[in-house]
């Protein structure tokens, strides 16, 4: 995403590296995160179709989906920590390890 913030693009290869490296989402996190991860996905291929597209619509589009990239990383927005902070929560965590390391 900081890839995209930074260019206003995205290139083939990283949408690519991308999958690769979320496929094993759906084995870690529950639907939310997956169903993130894939319209995180679903948007960087949107805006690779429209890379090189003039009309005034396309440029619409892809200002949408910059915008929502940006949403996504903005601290202000807090799009990421919205969806992750769930899992990162060191309560939550430190509560789930003990109950792991606690049993016989």
């Amino acid at each position: 995403m900081y890839d995209i913030r930074r260019e206003g693009n995205v290139v083939n290869e990283r949408i690519v590296q991308f999958r690769m490296e979320t496929d094993d989402s759906v084995f870690l996190f529950e639907d939310d995160i997956t169903n993130y991860l894939d319209e995180v996905a679903d948007k960087a291929i949107k805006l690779y179709t429209l890379r090189d597209k003039q009309t005034p619509e396309d440029i619409n589009q892809k200002t949408e989906l910059l915008l929502w990239f940006d949403s996504q990383i903005n601290r202000q927005n807090q799009g990421l920590i919205i969806v992750f902070a769930p899992y990162l929560k060191f309560k939550t965590w430190k509560f789930g390890y003990e109950r792991i390391s606690s049993k016989p």
